[in-house]
């Protein structure tokens, strides 16, 4: 019988030492860049003066001539659940977070049965009913808030197989199908994580952004009340920036465009699915699930009187400077002297090559 030879990873490798310290060595796990353009704005906020940099105010998306000032900067910012964990009262924080979830329904109908949401009295009867309105207080996005939730809807049944046997709803079933929508948004914020949240000052304004990085992947999808799977990542961050700090404005404080501003991050229909499948369910998913997404981010929260003004979330996409697929954007050079281009999505085309940033030892990234 042979010996068996010991075979080396360097026969199929090389040498990885050598790989890490060329210019081969390329990472392509998205948080990696979120780092550094984390760190990018933290080397702005350290430096303390208001600058005119072209990559603050691309990722901003705000006037190239604009000196901005950063004030603070977040690493994969847990809002939701670091207010609720710290909030004295969690039982009165669940109730202004499915009072903002469906109090629109109040404000959009004028039939006396839908004051119930205007006046949060069907977040009481929901909490009770639940006993999610008693202690332990769960936060909406733990399981266990989840399964009663579920019980909760039970009778509903199963809303993909009535849609596919084209089952009609009742006035009274559609109301209470929006109401489902309503809470499984509230428990999609709980667990929401934008990548990077921004305190800027502009004009004596301060301002507050989130920034979702991308490298190689799409945004994410959310499945819905009929189990249909889509984009919402974006909009669910909408839904936490304007539940924390108000209605959606623009970063130069003049009044909010929807076309320019809150739609662009609303879902779109799926062409495909249960919702795709005939001219009549798309009906259906604008009356039901679009309704509410659109009614939860219209909705007259003004932020309070000198507090921070709420400009949205910004998708940035990380992409190789010579992409054949990406001709527009921002490039940056990144801690290993490589040129990446950032590109907002509406794809403005501007590029150019940025001064290089210093790195942070892991345990700054993290800020929050």
């Amino acid at each position: 019988m042979s010996e068996e030879k010991e075979i080396s990873l360097e026969c199929y490798l090389g040498d990885l030492n050598d790989y890490l310290g060329t210019d081969n060595y390329y990472c392509r796990e998205e948080r990696q860049f979120a780092v550094f353009l984390y760190n990018y704005f933290y080397e702005r906020k350290k430096a303390g003066a208001f600058e005119e940099d072209t990559v603050v105010n691309y990722c901003l998306n705000i006037e190239d001539e604009a000196k901005v000032k950063i004030l603070d900067v977040y690493f994969e910012t847990t809002f939701m659940r670091d207010y609720f964990y710290n909030a004295d009262d969690k039982k009165r924080f669940n109730k202004e977070l499915l009072k903002f979830c469906t109090g629109w329904m109040g404000e959009k109908c004028k039939e006396e049965k839908y004051e119930e949401y205007k006046e949060g009295k069907w977040v009481n009867k929901f909490l009770k009913e639940t006993k999610l309105g008693e202690s332990p207080y769960y936060n909406l996005g733990q399981s266990v808030a989840k399964n009663k939730i579920n019980i909760f809807f039970s009778s509903l049944g199963s809303i993909h197989d009535r849609l596919k046997n084209n089952g009609e709803f009742s006035k009274d079933e559609q109301k209470k199908i929006q109401e489902k929508v309503c809470i499984d948004i509230a428990r999609m914020m709980m667990n929401a994580t934008p990548d990077i949240v921004v305190v800027y000052e502009v004009d004596g304004h301060a301002y507050v952004k989130a920034l979702e990085c991308k490298y190689t992947s799409e945004e994410g999808k959310y499945k819905d009340v009929a189990g249909s799977e889509y984009p919402m990542q974006l909009f669910i961050q909408e839904c936490v920036m304007s539940f924390c700090f108000g209605k959606r404005k623009k970063s130069d404080g003049s009044k909010d465009d929807d076309k320019d501003g809150i739609e662009g991050n609303l879902p779109k229909c799926p062409t495909k699915g249960i919702w795709g499948d005939k001219k009549e369910n798309n009906n259906r998913w604008k009356e039901i699930c679009y309704s509410v997404y659109k009614g939860i981010l219209t909705q007259t929260r003004e932020p309070k009187e000198n507090g921070i003004i709420n400009t949205g979330v910004e998708m940035i996409t990380f992409c190789k400077k010579n992409s054949p697929e990406v001709k527009c954007g921002v490039k940056i050079e990144t801690y290993n002297g490589r040129l990446m281009r950032l590109r907002r999505r509406d794809k403005k085309d501007i590029c150019i090559k940025c001064p290089h940033a210093a790195t942070v030892a892991p345990d700054e990234y993290r800020k929050h």
